[in-house]
């Protein structure tokens, strides 16, 4: 038994049980959360991200927070907002932590339909261009020879200059604009090859912080290497060969990462993540678990069904017609940007936003302990309210679109708040709190050491000494009181007073 846990015992046995304990809250405000503003993505995302929820019965935050990432993603090579004469990227980054059954790959499906869609597109066209550029290729090759072959006959000059006027063809972009599980090395050859604004999306991101991308050997250059493609910054990967080195300029990321707690919780510990700030760029959000409150209602009025069909039709067809949407790229095949600008009265709302997580940065301020996320988020709220500007079709970022910015980051500042105070939780405390929720939703009262043969895996709770410390913590924090001990003197029986 380790030390805290001898403590918790000690403190247990000298209670008195006729006294009680006034009951302590086990985990920091029971993790209340704002609901997700599903209203502040616009008429149509907003209603077809409640619709995609319902349809899959998961969290409104989880439909929310994918069709915030995969408007994103549609609309990143667009444009650039100007700010003080600085360009701010339209990509985002964002991190759902849901449990397992929480239906985020369902809704992520949805939201991603016309995405993939446009990929199966992007892979037909590329098959027949793959065909055309192999046999031109071959073409080329064989004209290449048949010059070359005169050589004997011809002066240099003229065979340079006949080799000159071979048009050689042009490889076709290949159709990479979504993967799940890159290496940052495998991310450069991705652009190289593919398009300039890709995705970087995935229902199970644990598999990608915990594959090998993010080993011990590749973690520095990935966090380092996804920090400066979300700022904008040129793509650098250099090699010992000339032909190996990549110089990228005007790529884009965005990316959602989905993530069970457990993951989650191993993220926002870890110290090179949080070190390095690439958390900080993240929009992070951890919705309460639907699970235990699902249940099959009456068949749905036809009505109700058919307005759920159109507005995810509705929100389908506005990201197909921005994936087919024609943007301009250099000679290297990089974008060429657009300009979006604020408005003066979106400009005013914004400064006062900077200002109040600001004036929160200093010490006893709300964003204190975090001052990476909070700074970066008024840079975050241009990204989506220039978003919201290049899917609405204005050329300047207005009041409206800024206010839902505003109100989306403040919902990130809080959820990042709760993702780091989840965290910082013992284990033991998560897994007394679930034991103490099983018994009241079990109805028990009296709880015996053999009640706990059938308590929730996740608890440990099955194996009697995890139990046993458990149960004590319950005791200590007033939810539980020892009532009966076994002729070994170990406690075995207790009753829930709260």
């Amino acid at each position: 038994m380790s030390e805290s846990n001898q403590n918790i015992k000690l403190a247990v046995d000298n209670a008195a049980p006729e006294h009680g304990i006034k009951a302590e809250p086990l985990l920091p405000q029971d993790f209340n959360e704002q609901p997700y503003p599903l209203e502040a993505l616009g008429d149509i995302c907003g209603l077809a991200a409640k619709a995609m929820a319902e349809n899959a019965q998961s969290p409104l935050a989880v439909a929310g927070q994918c069709v915030l990432s995969a408007l994103s993603l549609a609309a990143q090579p667009f444009a650039n907002v100007i700010v003080k004469n600085r360009k701010t990227p339209l990509s985002l980054f964002c991190l759902t932590i849901s449990d397992s059954g929480d239906r985020k790959t369902t809704t992520d499906k949805m939201a991603l339909a016309p995405h993939y869609a446009y990929q199966r597109e992007l892979q037909k066209n590329y098959k027949q261009a793959k065909d055309k550029y192999l046999a031109d290729k071959k073409a080329y090759t064989a004209a290449e020879k048949a010059i070359l072959g005169r050589v004997k006959n011809e002066s240099p000059e003229v065979i340079a200059q006949q080799l000159l006027q071979l048009q050689e063809p042009e490889k076709p972009i290949e159709p990479l604009f979504i993967c799940s599980e890159p290496t940052f090395e495998g991310l450069v050859k991705s652009f190289e090859r593919g398009l300039p604004g890709q995705g970087l999306y995935s229902d199970e991101g644990g598999q990608f912080f915990g594959g090998h991308a993010m080993n011990a050997d590749n973690a520095a250059k990935t966090i380092g290497g996804l920090s400066k493609i979300w700022d904008g910054s040129t793509i650098i990967r250099t090699r010992a060969k000339d032909d190996e080195s990549s110089f990228l300029d005007n790529r884009r990321l965005s990316a959602h990462l989905m993530v069970q707690p457990i993951i989650s919780n191993k993220i926002f510990q870890d110290p090179l993540l949080k070190e390095q700030g690439i958390l900080a760029r993240f929009f992070v959000s951890h919705p309460k678990s639907l699970a235990g409150t699902r249940f099959i209602s009456p068949v749905e009025q036809e009505e109700t069904d058919n307005d759920k069909k159109l507005a995810i039709q509705k929100y389908n067809k506005l990201i197909a017609d921005l994936l087919k949407r024609k943007y301009e790229t250099d000679e290297s095949g990089g974008i060429i940007f657009e300009k979006i600008t604020l408005d003066k009265t979106a400009y005013d709302l914004w400064a006062m936003f900077f200002n109040r997580i600001e004036e929160q940065l200093s010490e006893g301020g709300q964003y204190n302990h975090m001052k990476p996320t909070a700074q970066k988020m008024a840079e975050n709220t241009i990204r989506i309210a220039g978003i919201f500007a290049v899917v609405e079709g204005t050329e300047q970022i207005n009041f409206d679109q800024m206010t839902r910015a505003v109100n989306l980051g403040s919902y990130y500042l809080e959820q990042y708040q709760l993702a780091m105070d989840k965290a910082e939780t013992d284990t033991e405390m998560v897994n007394a709190n679930t034991l103490l929720k099983w018994f009241k939703a079990k109805e028990m009262s009296i709880i015996s050491i053999t009640d706990l043969n059938k308590a929730p895996r996740s608890t440990g709770a099955r194996k009697r000494q995890i139990g046993r410390e458990l149960m004590d913590l319950l005791t200590l924090h007033g939810y539980t009181l020892l009532i009966e001990k076994n002729k070994n003197g170990e406690s075995c029986k207790w009753r829930l007073i709260n």
